[in-house]
């Protein structure tokens, strides 16, 4: 008998289990990592929606209840009452911001805003513009000003007034940017063919704010008495890819004529958020549309024109 053989099996027998435990764990290890592989995967995918979802959810619900208006106050500051009235009727609407045109003192408008709102409200205006003035009314106290900007291209003579636009922030917090666009386009009905020329000139001015990534809002008083002037304000509003959220109105003003008072939608809000609910208040919300014998006694005493609110959150 050979006394190696034994020794021999033996090591054999070893080298085997040590080869077959070294062989083990590779043989472990390769399901171990695809598993973990398609583990980092589904996490990675899990992230991007979220993220996603997150995205969305704070475009669509994002933000506080936000009421902007637009109000032509005719000819501000016309005769005694006008101011209470107007501001008061504010007061009472809970506004934040609100686009005014017709404003033809407007330093006596802001010290009427503070002495009846609070002390907080601001107001800024074009300065290079006709006597009756656009500008922007808002709480210094939910809003920080960013910047000012006046359009002189939409004016196609000097009688005619710029487009004023108002950046504002929320007051000491980040957040988005709310751009307030004012208009106050050419009157009556031989005015449309200016009211053609301003809306193309407006056109690429609305582009530009809303692809600049802020929310926008455009509103004021746009004349429009004709149904082309309605067509003009859809199509504005679909080439800057916005909303006409004050389209089913059905009067935001009223018209004194010698067979009566007749309702008139004139003014407009174009908005970034097509949820937006408007209303025409004062007035047209308490007293109707329909063709009366006179005029409420508003628009003697306050405007011809009623405020429009538009809710939005911001």
């Amino acid at each position: 008998m050979n006394p190696e053989a034994p020794s021999g099996q033996r090591a054999t027998g070893s080298a085997a289990r040590r080869e077959g435990a070294s062989k083990a764990p590779t043989g472990r290890s390769a399901p171990v990592s695809a598993r973990g592989a398609a583990r980092v995967v589904l996490l990675v995918a899990i992230l991007a929606v979220a993220l996603i979802a997150a995205a969305i959810l704070a475009r669509i619900g994002r933000g506080e209840p936000l009421r902007a208006a637009t109000f032509n106050i005719e000819r501000f500051p016309k005769g005694d009452g006008q101011a209470s009235g107007a501001f008061d009727l504010l007061k009472a609407l809970e506004v934040d911001v609100v686009g005014v045109q017709e404003i033809t003192n407007p330093e006596v408008f802001a010290r009427e805003a503070r002495a009846r709102l609070g002390p907080s409200w601001r107001f800024v205006a074009a300065e290079r513009s006709p006597p009756m003035r656009v500008g922007v009314l808002f709480d210094a106290a939910r809003f920080d000003l960013v910047s000012t900007r006046t359009y002189d291209a939409i004016r196609t003579s000097e009688r005619d007034r710029p487009a004023f636009e108002a950046r504002l922030t929320r007051a000491g917090r980040p957040g988005p940017t709310l751009r307030v666009i004012v208009v106050h386009l050419k009157a009556t009905s031989e005015g449309l063919d200016i009211r053609r020329r301003q809306h193309r000139a407006l056109a690429p001015i609305l582009r530009a704010a809303a692809d600049s990534g802020d929310e926008v809002l455009l509103l004021g008083d746009f004349n429009a008495t004709e149904i082309e002037d309605r067509q003009m304000l859809q199509e504005l509003a679909v080439g800057a890819g916005l909303s006409w959220v004050s389209k089913g109105l059905d009067c935001t003003a009223y018209w004194s004529r010698d067979d009566g008072c007749l309702g008139s939608r004139l003014d407009h809000v174009i908005a970034w958020d097509r949820r937006a609910r408007v209303k025409a208040r004062g007035p047209c919300e308490e007293e109707g549309c329909a063709t009366k014998d006179r005029c409420p006694v508003f628009t003697e005493r306050v405007s011809d024109h009623c405020p429009v609110t538009v809710d939005l959150r911001f």
